[in-house]
């Protein structure tokens, strides 16, 4: 297997990307682990056209928003089609796999239709 480490450091945090070999990338794109400990930190989460399975180990983000969301421990994220923001606080250890969304849909017979919020 071949695997490509990415790595971005960001005050008080990490983010690790995972590039497996050519046999899953049918379906999954990358792994993804993110690392943070610190007071609070809000980063912008920028659309992607991948569907993620996402699980927080620790503490969870929120989505800053009124009111603001605190993420579930593990669930199913749909492509998101507008930015949003991150606020990181605590200690967060999150794994990430990203999923090319129409094989996604198909293998799993999840509707992508967009959803009002």
């Amino acid at each position: 297997m071949l695997f490509l480490y990415l790595e971005d450091d960001i005050e008080m945090g990490s983010i690790n990307m995972v590039k497996g070999d050519k046999s899953d990338d049918w379906l999954i794109r990358r792994y993804e682990a993110y690392q943070f400990k610190g007071p609070s930190v809000s980063d912008k989460f920028s659309p992607r056209p991948f569907i993620y399975l996402l699980f927080h180990f620790k503490d969870r983000p929120l989505i800053t928003q009124e009111p603001p969301i605190k993420l579930e421990p593990f669930f199913v994220a749909p492509i998101v089609p507008e930015a949003f923001t991150l606020t990181f606080e605590g200690e967060l250890d999150s794994f990430a796999i990203a999923c090319n969304a129409t094989v996604f849909s198909r293998l799993f017979g999840v509707d992508l239709s967009p959803v009002s919020k």
